[in-house]
């Protein structure tokens, strides 16, 4: 029977200065080895979901997301979001180990996953003094566990012979995740002390009731792209090409892989391989679709239309801004003149296009988070072409006349487009 494998352990170029070939040429590779699932696991970020999504849909690729956490103490755990709401757990998960650890250096606390009193001491050193807020547990609801590559707290354990900590430690993520929810990672990439692991690895998994599951750790597309993955990581460890370091590559086995080679790799361990395409069947899309997702805003008791409130903060801005205008559009008494109506005129043109795209709730939040940062004294003020608007000018959310400066709304929304403020 021809072997199905789904990978399930892959990083791009936002897994900084460690990813060796471009998103669309690992999806591109993916297709050409018909790997029908891609899990993109990078290095404590999401930055790629949507782009990810995009290209595997146009492949024909089934996208899983995830990422690949680097926890307090140094080690690595890998995490896919099985739904939106595993999505959702995985990005507060992220924010939380950038919280405590700081931007260049993010950590999460093991216990942002319920988990109290480890006591793996840290093998890279790693900062184990989480402050109280960081500690507190974050719902890990919709997320899959892997145990993650040979940085990962199992191999870890069982590569300095701490069995007895690691049967405890794959117990406690049993227990956490569920026991459908957490897989033993199995990396065959003929590293030293790699198949004693992996065996040491199994026999833990069955031990605790657990799969297994095969993955490559990938990292480049072909074993051509190997030179650039190197060098990446030269720069990384700041050493030169010659010079050892333990977390430089030894070899060129972290690419992508067929079905058949991981089935000849895990020969002694089939499940392992057939665990992935099953995990692949248990996710769904974790992003949403193309249709509007824009929540309604909470309207002030006395409104119960969004576009209708809109009009109204709109001409009372236009009231601030140009004087010539009066409630609602109309004209004051002894004003009447061209500019008046010219302002009446766009912004009613403005309104409507606003409103028929769906947008007045997307114009009421941009224009309450500019007020709350003001209030707060932080800076605050539309971006890009949304300075061609003459709503966002009376919202006061730019500060550029488009009447004086006879600038196109097209420019900045019209049918099909988005706005960006």
């Amino acid at each position: 029977m021809h072997p199905v494998y789904a990978e399930l352990h892959m990083h791009s170029p936002w897994s900084f200065l460690d990813g060796g070939s471009g998103l669309e040429a690992l999806v591109r590779r993916a297709r050409e080895l018909e790997i029908p699932a891609l899990a993109l696991t990078d290095h404590n970020n999401v930055c790629a979901a949507v782009k990810f999504t995009s290209l595997c849909q146009a492949y024909g690729i089934q996208p899983i997301l995830g990422a690949e956490l680097t926890m307090e103490d140094g080690t690595h755990l890998t995490l896919l979001a099985r739904n939106r709401q595993g999505h959702a757990s995985l990005c507060a998960l992220i924010s939380r180990a950038y919280s405590h650890g700081g931007r260049l250096t993010p950590r999460l606390p093991w216990s942002a996953l319920g988990i109290e009193g480890w006591a793996v001491p840290a093998p890279d050193g790693g900062r184990t003094d989480a402050p109280p807020d960081a500690r507190a547990p974050v719902p890990a609801h919709g997320l899959l566990c892997l145990s993650g590559c040979r940085r990962g707290v199992l191999p870890w354990l069982i590569r300095t012979h701490n069995y007895a900590e690691a049967l405890r430690t794959a117990e406690t993520l049993r227990d956490v995740f569920g026991r459908d929810s957490f897989h033993i990672e199995l990396q065959e990439d003929f590293t030293p002390h790699c198949h004693r692991v992996n065996r040491e690895l199994a026999r833990l998994a069955d031990h605790v009731g657990v799969g297994v599951v095969a993955t490559n750790n990938v990292h480049y597309a072909v074993p051509e792209d190997y030179p650039a993955h190197e060098i990446l990581r030269c720069i990384a460890t700041k050493t030169t090409r010659e010079a050892p370091h333990p977390d430089k590559p030894l070899n060129s086995e972290r690419r992508l892989k067929s079905a058949r080679q991981m089935a000849d790799l895990f020969a002694w361990r089939p499940d392992a391989v057939v665990n992935t395409l099953r995990i692949a069947e248990s996710c769904e899309p974790a992003l949403p679709g193309r249709e509007d997702v824009t929540p309604a805003y909470p309207l002030p008791h006395g409104h119960t239309d969004a576009a209708a409130y809109l009009r109204h903060l709109v001409y009372n801005g236009a009231r601030a801004r140009y004087g010539c205008v009066g409630a609602e559009g109309t004209v004051p008494p002894m004003r009447a003149h061209t500019a008046s109506q010219r302002i009446i005129a766009r912004i009613e043109h403005e309104l409507r296009i606003i409103t028929e795209l769906g947008y007045a709730d997307y114009f009421l939040m941009c224009w309450e988070i500019v007020r709350w940062a003001r209030r707060q004294g932080i800076r605050a003020t539309g971006r890009g072409s949304a300075a061609d608007s003459c709503v966002a000018y009376c919202l006061t959310l730019t500060d550029v006349d488009v009447i004086q400066r006879n600038l196109p709304f097209a420019r900045f929304l019209a049918p099909g487009k988005t706005p960006d403020i």
